[in-house]
């Protein structure tokens, strides 16, 4: 992962057998299954672990950990 990348959020285990048109429309938006923009990378948390800063529609950033995305889309 890089900065660019376009990223969302994984499901989680529970929910990795359901496709997304059985869940209810809460527990998409719950669970952040929306697309964003790497814009940083770096250590954070505690024990440190590698983490990215991700722009969201709505002018949202979150922090979240490298394990909890994936790259749906390659940046330049």
């Amino acid at each position: 992962m890089k900065v660019g990348d376009l990223v969302k959020r994984k499901q989680p285990p529970h929910l990795w057998r359901l496709p997304l048109a059985q869940l209810d429309p809460y527990q998409v938006v719950q669970l952040d299954l929306e697309v964003g923009i790497i814009l940083s990378l770096q250590m954070a948390g505690k024990p440190k672990h590698p983490c990215a800063t991700v722009f969201y529609s709505g002018n949202q950033t979150y922090n979240i950990a490298l394990s909890l995305i994936e790259v749906i889309n390659e940046g330049r």
